[in-house]
């Protein structure tokens, strides 16, 4: 994955919401540069040096060109065509409407960026047919998002991840990053649900993800490892972004799928690159999953789920209350039919139950 479009667009999205994130702080605590608009103008900054077209690389510098248009100052802006010539960061001593349009919303900014390269798989996959690569990927991420390098690069060896290889560089369009470029510390502990890298809170080691640790708590799960900072160079992990928004909803669809095959259904993950979660074929039933872990349903969200033609059922399917205490279920009787448009909202129990009782 050369630099592209793609490469723009996220550098300017690093750089609208710093900006947003900087207007927003007290000045009397604008000691700290945003990380949004750090990783931004540093990202700038390296594809700079490598095409030998000037940008700003202080931060007097950088406000002093934001007032006037991007693509008079920033040479790979003016390859895209969504980048109105006259378009500006900064106007009248503010953040721009423009830059406003362009920055991501909430405190987890760089985290939803991360996730873009989950979307560009699925892209990528869906235009060249690699619906087994999309697939074997998102195992990946899914079963262990924290590996040794040596494995990391044996499995990129095998056949459906060669093809996919360059979304496994370690940059910061990949997946993986050595986990020395993500964390500090003097010992590493893995989730024992997940597999990711735990933070250190309070004197105690928990998930990065509260409704993982949640489960962990529940369950009495036990670390699986402790690595030393000394080991620690042989390791890599993905993205917290990817981590989010690839691993955690991927171990529900995961557990779903090796339950559902254990009965004897016949279970397709990710059919026709990632249309839907799971296509379940049973003797006299056929379903389309798609598996949330959603905080809380709303009529616009249950809106982008499509009902799938070709099946006797689509499901939109959640964990049970008891493993992740998710309103959804409690509330589902308050959606009208038509809002719902022909899907029907279950929790993992009810379908391995329905299950159980066609198989």
């Amino acid at each position: 994955m050369s630099s592209s479009s793609k490469d723009i667009k996220n550098t300017l999205q690093y750089l609208a919401t710093g900006l947003v994130a900087w207007e927003e702080t007290p000045p009397d605590k604008r000691d700290q540069i945003p990380q949004a608009l750090r990783l931004g103008m540093s990202r700038m900054y390296a594809a700079a040096a490598l095409s030998g077209k000037p940008v700003p690389t202080t931060l007097p510098e950088f406000f002093k060109k934001a007032a006037s248009p991007i693509k008079s100052w920033w040479e790979p802006a003016k390859t895209l065509s969504t980048i109105p010539d006259n378009a500006t960061l900064i106007e009248d001593g503010l953040v721009s409407d423009f830059a406003r349009e362009w920055a991501l919303s909430g405190k987890d900014s760089i985290h939803q960026n991360q996730e873009l390269i989950l979307v560009e798989l699925k892209e990528f996959c869906d235009r060249y047919q690699l619906e087994e690569s999309y697939r074997k990927a998102r195992e990946l991420i899914g079963i262990q998002p924290a590996l040794k390098l040596v494995q990391l690069r044996k499995k990129l060896d095998t056949k459906e991840l060669a093809k996919v290889r360059d979304f496994f560089k370690f940059d910061d369009e990949g997946f993986y990053r050595p986990v020395t470029d993500l964390f500090g510390g003097i010992e590493y502990r893995l989730c024992p649900r997940c597999g990711y890298f735990q933070r250190l809170w309070e004197g105690e080691y928990i998930c990065r993800k509260k409704s993982c640790e949640l489960i962990v708590r529940k369950q009495k799960l036990k670390n699986i490892r402790v690595i030393s900072a000394e080991e620690i160079s042989e390791w890599v992990a993905v993205t917290p972004g990817v981590h989010r928004y690839g691993t955690i909803p991927g171990i529900w669809e995961l557990f779903l799928r090796d339950k559902l095959v254990e009965l004897g259904a016949k279970v397709t993950l990710y059919p026709q690159v990632d249309r839907y979660d799971l296509l379940v074929e049973l003797p006299t039933q056929k379903w389309a999953i798609d598996v949330k872990d959603w905080s809380y349903v709303s009529e616009e969200r249950l809106s982008k789920v499509k009902c799938q033609p070709d099946v006797d059922a689509t499901f939109v399917v959640f964990p049970d209350e008891n493993d992740l205490n998710i309103p959804a279920i409690r509330k589902r009787k308050k959606f009208q039919p038509q809002a719902l448009k022909g899907l029907q909202l279950k929790t993992i129990g009810e379908v391995i139950k329905a299950a159980k009782e066609i198989v």
